[in-house]
């Protein structure tokens, strides 16, 4: 009943705005193993769609690759340390890969800044410069659940999305996620917890840019918010009235 009660409500909206805007409205997110083993490689994908409807580009095309512009993922090492990975195409998705080389909580940052200016005016959203962020954790060995330390991560991206505390993702209690924009928390933030199947439920966040979400089931969710920043300036050339900044966070499938 409870999920039954927030489709009707709310699918009617978010499919409009889904069918409506072009491919560069869609957000990029990261999906890879929550835990790893220390010299063991691990692959991280990204993707180009909206999960919980089920839609996944194909990044291959030349188009989408214009339309991106660079990827830049960044891997985040217990210290703080942040290499960049390489990615290369993968049919219809981005891969990397990496080997931890100790025990720790790891962080995957994606970071996505030259896409070029789209003018959206017939969706109302005025003439746009789009920055795509996402993020991703990885546990290795014994790794005990603590503060993620944000100043590494929001050094890579601009908006972040991420636990608060590092956590196995199990389904046995809420997790809550900290919003920040350069460094400084977004309170009253709209959140959406995407599901498959055409699920997802928008929160918001509290005075320090913190949400709860809870995990009614199994499989993955994309946590997702956008925060447009009424700053115009000029990109290769072209003028913008505001920036469009999109950040994911993936909770992987239970084990």
């Amino acid at each position: 009943m409870f999920r039954t009660k927030i489709l009707k409500s709310a699918a009617a909206l978010f499919l409009l705005s889904l069918f409506s805007l072009p491919a560069l409205g869609h957000n990029l997110w990261i999906e890879t193993s929550t835990n790893g083993e220390v010299g063991q490689s691990q692959k991280a994908y990204i993707y180009l769609g909206e999960y919980a409807y089920g839609v996944r580009e194909d990044v291959s095309t030349q188009e989408h690759q214009e339309m991106l512009g660079e990827v830049s993922l960044w891997l985040i090492k217990p210290n703080g340390e942040k290499v960049e990975l390489e990615t290369a195409i993968d049919g219809n998705r981005f891969v990397a890969e990496f080997t931890p080389e100790e025990q720790g909580h790891y962080r995957l940052a994606l970071n996505v800044t030259k896409a070029p200016v789209v003018d959206w005016t017939e969706y109302n959203l005025g003439v746009l410069k789009t920055n795509f962020f996402g993020s991703a954790l990885v546990s290795v060995g014994s790794s005990e659940d603590g503060p993620l330390p944000l100043e590494s991560i929001a050094e890579a991206n601009q908006l972040v999305i991420q636990p608060v505390e590092a956590v196995s993702f199990e389904r046995k209690s809420p997790i809550q996620f900290k919003v920040t924009y350069k460094g400084e928390p977004l309170a009253e933030q709209e959140v959406n917890v995407g599901y498959k199947d055409q699920w997802f439920k928008t929160l918001y966040t509290d005075e320090e840019g913190i949400v709860t979400v809870s995990l009614l089931w199994d499989d993955q969710y994309v946590v997702e918010t956008v925060y447009t920043e009424e700053s115009p300036g000029n990109f290769q050339g072209d003028d913008y009235e505001a920036i469009r900044q999109t950040a994911t966070f993936s909770i992987p499938a239970a084990n």
